[in-house]
Order: C-alpha cells, then sequence, then structure tokens
C-alpha cells in the first residue's frame, strides 16, 4: 500500500496523520521537507528524505508539503490514496482547496480523502462546502 499525505499549508496534521498510518499498516515514511517533524518521533534511520528524486520504494507514507512539485506529482500519481488533512479555520480551507484542485487534475477523484482535524459539528460543513 501506497499513501500520500499532503498540503499545501503547515499546521493540518499532515505528520501525525503519516506517522500513525505508517505505525498501523507497517509502512515507510519518505518526507519532501528537510526540516520534517517526523524527525522528532523517528531516528534519521528511520524515514527517508527525497530531495529531488523518490527513491524506488513500495508500501510507504509520503508525507509531504509545500507546493507542487515534480517528486510530488510523482507520489500522487503512485499512491493507492491521497490523504489531504484540514482544519476549519477559513485560511486553512482556502488553501486546502487549492492543493484539493492540483491533485485532482493528478489523480481520480475516488483516490482522494479530505480529513477534516479538530472539527466541531458546527465547522463540519464548511469543510465539506
Amino acid at each position: 500500500m501506497t499513501l500520500t499525505v499532503l498540503n499545501f499549508k503547515g499546521g493540518q496534521g499532515k505528520t501525525s496523520i503519516a506517522l500513525s498510518l505508517a505505525e498501523h499498516f507497517q509502512l515507510g515514511i519518505i518526507v519532501n521537507e528537510p526540516y520534517s517533524s517526523v524527525g522528532l518521533a523517528l531516528e534519521q534511520d528511520s524515514y527517508f528524505y527525497a530531495k529531488n528524486k523518490l527513491p524506488n520504494a513500495d508500501n510507504v507514507v509520503y508525507d509531504f508539503g509545500g507546493g507542487v512539485s515534480a517528486i510530488m506529482l510523482e507520489a500522487i500519481r503512485q499512491s493507492d490514496f491521497v490523504i489531504i488533512p484540514t482544519l476549519p479555520e477559513a485560511a486553512d480551507l482556502y488553501v486546502t482547496e487549492q492543493c484539493y484542485r492540483s491533485v485532482k487534475e493528478h489523480v481520480d477523484l475516488e483516490k482522494i480523502i479530505v480529513v477534516a482535524n479538530k472539527c466541531r459539528a458546527k465547522d463540519f460543513a464548511s469543510v465539506v462546502e
């Protein structure tokens, strides 16, 4: 299984979700940011930093932030699912929408899962919208 957890905005819960999925499904983790907080949870030799090129790997979780890049596109195209976490605040939703629009151009819609983090029932409608 190959999963990508991404959003263009930080602080949405990408790394927490990626770490949980990797542990639950016993997957490796590949990050695209040199200062990823995944390093706080794992030893440096327990994950891979993909600077310019993805390693040839299966059974991984890509924990990707930032804007669209060639390696991000490669990761989402080979993923079984693309998970886009978001918070319910307007600025978070705005950037998440930009991320969703960028991703949906490259993968089937049924592969995209938007996760509403820290969302109360009253906030859920704005996330869905």
